[in-house]
């Protein structure tokens, strides 16, 4: 595959923060979807929320509006402790059966 790499984002702690500005830096890759789990966050831009020039695209609260999104790739970097291993996994597995890699 040449050119960019269409990303599907997940999370906005620590991690996926600093990711996400990694993210937004690369010349390799275009966000184009972004799923966060605080209600305050839906519906911020995604470079606000981590610092960075506004990017367009408005952080998502339902996985499904994700999963809908005509990404190459995932980065997931939710929360999972204190979290249902059962839907981690749920939520990792509807990404790859829609075709991303995660």
């Amino acid at each position: 595959m040449s050119g960019r790499f269409r990303v599907a984002h997940v999370g906005t702690g620590y991690t996926g923060s600093i990711a996400l500005r990694q993210i937004l830096r690369s010349p390799r890759f275009e966000l184009v979807g972004h799923l966060v789990h605080g209600r305050d966050k839906v519906g911020r831009d995604s470079g606000d929320l981590v610092g960075e020039p506004p990017t367009g695209v408005k952080a998502v609260g339902d996985f499904e509006d994700l999963l809908a999104v005509n990404a190459d790739c995932v980065t997931y970097f939710a929360k999972t402790s204190g979290r249902d291993s059962n839907e981690v996994v749920g939520e990792l597995c509807g990404f790859l059966a829609s075709g991303k890699n995660v």
